[in-house]
């Protein structure tokens, strides 16, 4: 009875209605304004670990698959917060001066001979220290242990001269 003072009909007004009306008046259904559809977080992740793949592209596939999504700045929140709930990593301290990383990068960067105007491809030499993480990066004609030897002294020569 309380509910039906609230609404404020009178009992001959509701004397009047079928079953149907009835329940719409006594519980109202409860408009839905549609929820925007959460990117797929682990989609994302695997598609990340893709060559040449950002986040900004995702987010672009994601907005032209769902127009009225979420905006730029809340899909990248969204993605960290999620990244967050994962299996946590672990996380290492290195001591000043204590560990240098050095690898080729996969991809081969090229430079052009001004004299020939030739493309030459070169393997890419890479180090970083661990604390600081400088890095150093020096071109080197092939991956062979002389090279990598090659390498490995320029980069400690010059990390280690750095302030």
């Amino acid at each position: 009875m309380d509910k039906l003072k609230a609404i404020g009909v009178s009992y001959n007004e509701i004397s009047e209605l079928d079953d149907d009306a009835l329940l719409k008046l006594i519980c109202p259904k409860e408009e839905k304004t549609p929820s925007i559809s959460l990117p797929d977080f682990p989609y994302l992740m695997k598609e990340l670990k893709k060559k040449g793949v950002t986040l900004q592209l995702l987010y672009e596939e994601y907005i032209r698959d769902n127009p009225s999504g979420y905006k730029r700045s809340q899909f990248y929140k969204l993605y960290r917060n999620w990244i967050k709930t994962m299996d946590p990593v672990m996380r290492i301290t290195h001591k000043a001066g204590e560990r240098m990383f050095v690898d080729f990068s996969g991809d081969k960067p090229h430079y052009q001979d001004p004299f020939t105007g030739k493309q030459i491809e070169v393997e890419l030499f890479i180090s970083a220290l661990g604390a600081s993480s400088y890095i150093f990066a020096y071109a080197l004609p092939d991956q062979t242990v002389e090279s990598f030897v090659k390498g490995n002294i320029m980069a400690f020569e010059h990390l280690w001269r750095m302030p």
